[in-house]
């Protein structure tokens, strides 16, 4: 049996894009007919409770860095300390992995001071986009663009994202797994306009905001009540998952008609790939990270988005949407070549 170890800042396990990731990854490749064993690595304890979609986690003892909750004004700054105890969780595994996949800089870093084959996945919004988003300091996301430019070993998700920003990498699409669950064409009984993700400016959630205030439909929205941009919208209905409420964050999404989201930053967007799979997608053409969803989603000017939902909603859409499936399973088989090289 090949062994797969997933290895990640424990400040970014939370339920975010890249605890997704590596849940999908190891679902995908712990069901695949060779049965592949993936373990996950963090310098602490995972934030999210998480011992159910991996064989087994490591971590060393908990410890205290004493650093602020991050935000703009108190961004994740890079922690020398992370880098060691990486290292040190790993050699309290006592195992040697066939392939190791690094989600963030500090365990790149310290993977690529070791003897171990490792891949590094690029996660970071703001390696694609000219403003600094995220609650990444510049130093973090400096050295991280360093590392990409030195190192061939370097994976992204699409072949824009290869083209236009990293040349040396290689494209390995992102997992989504279980996708015959999301999949509901039936549009007779849905209703409203769907919006997952933080409710940041960062996710465009003001324009979302703006947008459904200007519209007479209800809007449906995936986000936790703690947020930057309050979701004051007349008609709403608002909902928070956890990883493990997969079914019922499905079903939620199989409820909307048609899906809006705004977001300013982001690598690809596992909330379109969702989305899309039941229902028409529309993003803001304002941003670039949004074109490497052209294929599959409407992309329009942010004066003509109101007009575009009007006609998604009234008369539906042209089916565009059905071709995400494509770069799923294209996925699927990318991974299980992956692991066997």
């Amino acid at each position: 049996m090949k062994r797969v170890l997933l290895a990640c800042d424990h400040e970014l396990t939370r339920n975010n894009g890249i605890l997704r990731f590596m849940i999908e990854a190891s679902y995908l490749l712990r069901t695949h007919p060779r049965g592949y064993q993936v373990d996950l690595l963090t310098d602490n304890p995972p934030i999210e409770d998480c011992e159910y979609y991996f064989d087994n986690i490591y971590s060393p003892e908990p410890f205290d860095y004493e650093t602020a909750r991050p935000s703009k004004t108190t961004p994740i700054q890079y922690d020398e300390r992370k880098e060691s105890r990486l290292r040190q969780a790993y050699q309290q595994t006592r195992q040697n992995y066939d392939l190791v996949i690094t989600n963030d800089i500090h365990s790149a870093l310290a993977f690529g001071k070791l003897d171990v084959n490792s891949h590094h996945y690029v996660h970071t919004a703001s390696l694609i986009t000219k403003e600094n988003w995220t609650f990444l300091s510049t130093d973090v996301i400096k050295r991280e663009q360093e590392f990409c430019k030195n190192n061939r070993q370097v994976y992204v998700p699409t072949e824009w994202m290869k083209r236009h920003h990293f040349k040396r990498a290689q494209v390995l699409p992102l997992p989504l797994t279980r996708i015959h669950e999301y999949k509901n064409r039936d549009m007779r009984q849905r209703q409203g306009v769907l919006f997952m993700g933080e409710g940041t400016l960062r996710k465009g959630a003001d324009d979302f905001v703006a947008v459904m205030n200007k519209l007479s439909y209800p809007a449906r929205i995936i986000a936790s009540s703690e947020a930057e941009v309050k979701f004051d919208i007349r008609v709403k209905t608002q909902q928070c998952f956890t990883p493990k409420q997969t079914r019922e964050k499905q079903q939620f999404i199989q409820q909307s008609r048609l899906m809006y989201y705004p977001s300013r930053s982001e690598t690809i967007s596992y909330v379109v790939l969702e989305a899309a799979l039941s229902q028409p997608v529309v993003l803001a053409q304002e941003y670039d990270w949004s074109k490497q969803h052209q294929d599959w989603a409407y992309i329009v000017p942010y004066n003509k988005v109101s007009q575009t939902i009007t006609e998604l909603y009234l008369f539906g859409s042209d089916g565009r949407e059905q071709r995400v499936e494509e770069y799923i399973l294209k996925g699927h088989q990318a991974w299980g070549t992956l692991v066997d090289k």
